[in-house]
């Protein structure tokens, strides 16, 4: 059998049907699609459990983050490939070990472009900054002491 294929899986369950389906009240927040709830997790009188479009959730009061299978294996105090046969009911969406090769393939990809990106920035910043300190705005009574 192949791995479960999570994405697909995000795609056809929306987060926000879950969510309704267990009685949140869900409103919107602003734009971009995001929607706010009361967190299932802890006791709060403001919305701080975030619905975004892409199909994640996050609470900005316990920092709780996942999606939908996380949030069904969480609140049912199931591991999360359960709660993924739960919510597919018997109808597991897998994929063959060579595509989830290529999608780990992928995500490592990005991962490390997303570094290498970051490492840049970093760079530029360090680079600003020393330039700053040779110019003569720099030159306080602090620094020359």
């Amino acid at each position: 059998m192949g791995r479960i294929d999570f994405e697909a899986i995000r795609r056809r369950y929306p987060i926000t049907e879950f969510c309704e389906s267990r009685g949140m009240q869900l409103r919107g927040n602003g734009s971009a699609g995001r929607l706010v709830s009361l967190c299932p997790f802890h006791d709060e009188k403001t919305p701080s459990f975030t619905l975004y479009p892409a199909g994640y959730a996050h609470c900005y009061g316990c920092g709780w983050h996942g999606d939908i299978p996380q949030l069904c294996a969480d609140l049912d105090g199931l591991q999360r490939a359960d709660a993924a046969r739960k919510l597919c009911g018997g109808d597991l969406v897998t994929m063959s070990r060579a595509v989830a090769d290529q999608a780990k393939e992928r995500r490592m990809q990005e991962a490390y472009e997303f570094k290498r990106w970051e490492a840049f920035l970093w760079r530029m910043e360090a680079t600003r900054f020393l330039i700053w300190l040779s110019s003569p705005q720099s030159r306080t009574r602090e620094r020359d002491y």
